[in-house]
């Protein structure tokens, strides 16, 4: 079997972009590790939920060979470990969600030209138009092999399809056209390429699809070939290595687009980046990424199309597809995407401890969404207190890092050990919201042990506050009065919001994610509660903002003067 280094080496010497440029991922390694792997990998799948550690930390990861989890399948290791196992799932399905000009398509047809090259296969290219796929297909594929006289030599091209004759067969790539009449009727493919496949539509893309139902086989290192999966040796009859299954597979690729609400022949893509998203699959891998890393990017040019069309009311939502790779719908943003960065400050860090007045948030969850810890503070450029305000510390946590379910212990130590640092902490607002049980017994727990419980308390928010946080959060922004760190995913979380109009005839508006219909900002969420207390603390209990920071630094003084040990007298200290 061909290995990722040997693709990628072809690649490096061979391969070349419309400018001549040599093939290159000594900055990209993603491109290794999320299209050249995956694309012919494996993925290791637990067999069962009884797994041992070593185990649970390898489910769901990418493997070249598809005999990597043999030795967690022998009756010593289910015995020593009362473990299970893993097993090797075909990767069928490869998706990458990036930016626009991250290297996509370049990357990807290097990968797919080494395929043709390097072993038997058969390969079809699809996109959105007629003339995308001539333009990609010339750029991409036919200049690469013009400017290589061992390519040119190969490779034989006829109408839209290449030839590469092979010692036995030979491969073949096609470039089909974007109607669903038209791609009809294949079979046996090897990999089938969709590219910009935001602008296809669903009925075209799944007609692609049955072209590799058929192909299937086992194969070894020597070039033995048995196109049969039913047929099954362990070792190969001519050179006694194992031989190692092959697959159909299919590469998807493209950047965000328009949501078009979901029952549009385009939104299938959206719609497959969010399911991949939230439910992980043993056949599919989901590559996204929003920032870029592209070392050849034009930044000032990127940085001022977001600025300048990110402002403008009629295209804020196109800059967000384009610019920060989010899949957007047509109506009122959020927040535009020059007012979500003005907010970063490179120059603020997570504080581990702080004496500036602020009010903590704790966002709760069990297995699905991130629990996360807020702390707002006091900003000392404000003229009059609270004037501005700053992300002080956070601290998230990922059920994944802790197989699948939340650990509250971990949770609590963490409170135990973090609050106090704090100690002009005016109010700690647990998420309890939907009877979330751990989050109510945490709060019990803290008042009943805790020296520093003084400032914890439940919340139970409705849609008064759902509404009002929001709103606060947007003043904030819009004010140029609210700051954070750099490494948060506010910016992403903000950027995949819109604003829509209660159904309910008072005019009231509504903020939700533009991906799953509903807020889904975790980090964004605590941190508009805690902007919500900093406001009611004025509104609703009529104590002024001065008064509540002269009650921070009277509760600071009061928690430096105490500080509860275990520990004896020593009378030795007298």
């Amino acid at each position: 079997m061909i290995t990722v280094d040997q693709r990628i080496a072809f690649a490096e010497k061979h391969y070349t972009d419309r400018d001549g440029r040599p093939f290159d991922i000594s900055d990209r390694q993603w491109v290794r590790d999320h299209l050249f792997l995956p694309v012919f990998g494996f993925k290791l799948w637990p067999n069962s939920k009884k797994l041992c550690k070593d185990c649970r930390q390898r489910a769901g990861t990418l493997v070249e060979s598809y005999h990597a989890a043999r030795e967690t399948q022998t009756e010593q290791h289910a015995q020593e470990h009362n473990c299970k196992g893993l097993r090797c799932e075909p990767n069928i399905i490869t998706v990458c969600c990036l930016n626009r000009q991250e290297g996509k398509t370049f990357n990807s047809s290097a990968l797919v030209l080494g395929h043709l090259m390097l072993e038997r296969a058969r390969v079809m290219f699809i996109t959105a138009s007629e003339s995308q796929t001539k333009t990609i297909v010339a750029d991409n594929y036919l200049a690469p092999i013009n400017a290589n006289p061992l390519l040119r030599r190969r490779v034989k091209q006829i109408a839209n399809k290449l030839y590469i004759p092979h010692k036995v067969g030979s491969s073949s790539f096609e470039a089909v056209r974007s109607s669903h009449s038209s791609i009809t009727g294949r079979s046996n493919q090897t990999l089938l390429v969709l590219d910009e496949c935001r602008d296809i539509r669903s009925r075209t893309a799944l007609a692609l699809l049955p072209s590799i139902f058929s192909s299937r086989g086992w194969r070894s290192e020597c070039g033995f070939e048995v196109d049969d999966i039913n047929k099954k040796a362990d070792d190969c009859p001519q050179c006694g290595d194992l031989l190692e299954p092959w697959f159909g597979r299919i590469l998807i690729t493209s950047s965000a687009g328009v949501d078009e609400g979901g029952s549009h022949e385009k939104d299938w893509f959206r719609e497959l980046v969010e399911h991949l998203s939230n439910n992980p699959d043993p056949n599919a891998t989901l590559y996204r990424r929003d920032q870029r890393l592209n070392p050849n990017e034009n930044t000032p040019a990127t940085q001022s199309v977001e600025r300048i069309f990110g402002a403008l009311e009629s295209t804020r939502h196109y800059a967000s597809i384009e610019v920060s790779n989010t899949f957007s719908q047509r109506g009122d943003s959020y927040l535009a995407i020059h007012e979500v960065n003005s907010c970063l400050d490179q120059a603020l860090t997570n504080k581990l401890q702080s004496d500036r007045p602020c009010f903590a948030f704790l966002d709760t969850s069990i297995s699905n969404d991130l629990s996360s810890l807020v702390i707002v503070a006091e900003d000392e450029s404000s003229l009059t207190p609270w004037e501005h305000v700053r992300l002080e510390h956070l601290k998230v946590w990922d059920p994944k890092d802790s197989g699948g379910t939340i650990n509250d212990e971990e949770i609590f130590e963490y409170l135990c050990d973090y609050v106090p640092r704090f100690p002009a902490l005016l109010n700690l607002l647990v998420d309890t919201r939907g009877g979330m049980a751990w989050a109510v017994r945490l709060v019990h727990k803290a008042k009943q042990t805790q020296p520093w419980a003084r400032v914890i308390n439940p919340y139970n928010g409705g849609r008064a506050d759902h509404l009002a946080m929001w709103n606060v959060l947007e003043q904030r922004a819009r004010s140029g009065s609210l700051r954070w760190f750099k490494g948060t995913p506010l910016e992403k979380e903000l950027a995949g919001l819109k604003r829509i109009t209660l159904p309910d005839g008072t005019g009231a508006s509504q903020v939700v994610d533009r991906d799953r219909r509903k807020v889904h900002a975790d980090v964004a969420s605590g941190l508009a509660v805690c902007l919500l207390m900093i406001h009611r603390a004025q509104t609703e209990t009529r104590t002024s903002l001065l008064q509540i920071s002269e009650q921070a630094a009277a509760a600071n003084i009061m928690n430096k003067l105490h500080r509860s040990t275990g520990a004896k007298f020593d009378f030795d200290d007298f």
